[in-house]
């Protein structure tokens, strides 16, 4: 066979067994099989299903049966609660039994409480019970609803002995209004419209049962009556002087609390819990705060080592604080003043000394006589010389170029100044003093500036001072070598110190030193050969100086040991 042949067998043979199936009674799902009762199995049993009386008759009641839960829970499900049931409150309820606009009575707990809107809906209050059940009159349709009853109470103030507590009865976020207030079973006030109430405590301390009651509704709390307690209000405290003191019961200020001090009343506390009290004149105070019938005490000890600490510490400390300020904004107004007065001053010689320079090269301007270059013609000689340009005649004359290069190094010599380099005689000076004596110059000095320092090592003194002056002026130039500042405090013999540390020559200093004490404090003649000598030395200690440096280092047996007197 080929395969062909057996595809069309095989489709031949699918095509008889749908047509047999499909010829074949249908069996009925609803009835049961044949046998399933306990009975013998009778050929044919199946076609003749629909002639049994029992079968339609269990369908029957299985469907009034049905019927009937349906139509309860109908009846159940047509009063809808839509707020929450808390005693005291109004809640919404909704009808819907006939499902048409008319209105109807409700009821609760068998009282009317309102009717209906056409809409189904009306308010109804919630009584102070664990349920309540809501019906509509005239129709077979309730619903029972529980009511919730657990109250709570709420402490809004300190609990202190002889005191009022304030606190706020409520059912979840609702107060409860109206109802009486118990401590230790006896009614000692009512709720307000808040829920709010002040409780009387007792006069002790010690726990308190509250209770707020109203029918099914309670609510009770333990509260802890606190002791009073009394302290200083500030660690300031001097005998004889007001000392504030602090009344307070369970972390809050007790008003009205009778405060006494060494067994009399000082007085009483006000709304913040304070009030104040005078010290004894005693080293120790002790105060007593009483609130009903607990009393509270608080000692202070040391009043007069901490009067002796402020006496002594406190005026030392403002005293030296006025001092330190008034030194300090002395030395700041010295300072400042100084500053202006050397910023003003150097301002304006700076601008003197730019305006005569500027003069005296303007002078040296006009006093040049310019004078044209004779120019020759170029000429071409021989292939072997090349060309030969034209030659410039000297322009400048020897003056002017002396005086251009004079002014221009007037103006280097600035910048030698503000950078700080030294003089001419080897001693640092200060930017400003450097500036102001640049600008100080006038054109004798820049033009006689050679001569200057052809003399500038000899200190002799002018021929009208007298012999004294002479020696003054010896011992000066010498000073100024050292650089002293406040000559007129500091002595001589601390004057020659500093130069033997310097590295002077000792003999040579000791031996001005005694010139200089011999004539200033000894009351000594200024002589000539005395003159002479200062004179001599003051030279020799300059050169000295000059020539050595101040790292010259001192011969071994020196001493600096120089006496003041």
């Amino acid at each position: 066979m080929t395969d062909t042949r057996r595809a069309v067998f095989a489709l031949g043979t699918v095509v008889c067994l749908i047509v047999v199936a499909s010829a074949l009674p249908a069996a009925d799902p609803r009835l049961d099989p044949p046998g399933s009762q306990g009975e013998d199995v009778v050929p044919g049993e199946w076609d003749s299903g629909d002639e049994r009386s029992d079968i339609p008759t269990e369908s029957t009641n299985q469907s009034t049966s049905t019927e009937q839960a349906d139509s309860e829970a109908d009846d159940e499900e047509q009063i809808d609660i839509l707020d929450s049931p808390v005693p005291g409150t109004q809640m919404t309820v909704k009808t819907e039994s006939s499902g048409s606009t008319r209105t109807d009575n409700v009821t609760v707990d068998g009282e009317v409480v309102g009717e209906t809107s056409r809409h189904g809906k009306v308010e109804v209050e919630v009584p102070f019970e664990e349920s309540m059940t809501i019906s509509v009159e005239g129709k077979d349709v309730n619903r029972t609803v529980d009511i919730e009853t657990d109250a709570t109470i709420h402490k809004r103030s300190a609990a202190a002995p002889a005191r009022n507590l304030s606190i706020t009865a409520a059912v979840a976020t609702e107060p409860l209004v109206g109802a009486p207030v118990r401590v230790d079973d006896e009614v000692v006030t009512w709720t307000d419209d808040d829920g709010d109430a002040a409780v009387p405590l007792p006069d002790s301390p010690g726990p308190v049962e509250i209770s707020v009651v109203r029918r099914a509704v309670r609510a009770e709390r333990t509260v802890s009556v606190t002791e009073p307690t009394v302290d200083f209000a500030t660690p300031v405290l001097f005998p004889g002087f007001p000392a504030p003191v602090v009344v307070s019961a369970d972390g809050e200020p007790i008003e009205n609390a009778t405060v006494q001090i060494g067994g009399s009343v000082a007085g009483t506390t006000d709304r913040s819990g304070r009030t104040t009290v005078w010290l004894p004149i005693e080293d120790s105070a002790t105060v007593t705060a009483t609130v009903g019938a607990a009393s509270a005490t608080a000692t202070v000890g040391n009043l007069y080592f901490r009067l002796a600490a402020v006496v002594v510490v406190v005026p030392g400390l403002i005293i030296g604080g006025v001092l330190s300020y008034l030194k300090l904004v002395a030395l700041r107004k010295r300072r400042r003043a100084k500053g202006f007065v050397k910023v003003f001053v150097g301002f304006g010689t700076v601008l003197a000394g730019l305006s005569g320079s500027a003069g005296r090269l303007w002078g040296l301007l006009g006093n040049w006589r310019p004078s044209v270059p004779a120019i020759s013609r170029p000429s071409l000689s021989g292939f072997g010389e090349g060309w030969q340009f034209p030659a410039v005649g000297a322009t400048f004359t020897a003056a002017s170029l002396g005086g251009i290069t004079a002014t221009l190094s007037s103006f280097g010599s600035l910048r030698r100044v503000v950078s700080g380099s030294p003089d001419r005689t080897g001693t640092e000076r200060s930017p400003s003093s450097r500036i102001v004596e640049w600008l100080s110059d006038d054109e004798t000095n820049t033009v006689d500036d050679d001569a200057d320092e052809a003399t500038a090592g000899t200190d002799e003194p002018p021929p009208s001072l007298t012999p004294r002056e002479e020696i003054r002026a010896a011992w000066h130039s010498f000073l100024d070598r050292l650089d002293i500042r406040r000559r007129e405090t500091v002595t001589p013999g601390t004057v020659a110190r500093r130069a033997i540390r310097t590295g002077f020559p000792v003999d040579s200093v000791r031996r001005l030193l005694g010139i200089v004490r011999a004539v200033e404090y000894g009351g000594r003649e200024p002589s000539p050969e005395r003159v002479t000598s200062a004179r001599a030395l003051a030279e020799e200690l300059i050169a000295f100086e000059t020539e050595q440096g101040d790292d010259q280092p001192r011969a071994d047996g020196d001493s600096d040991e120089v006496s003041d007197e």
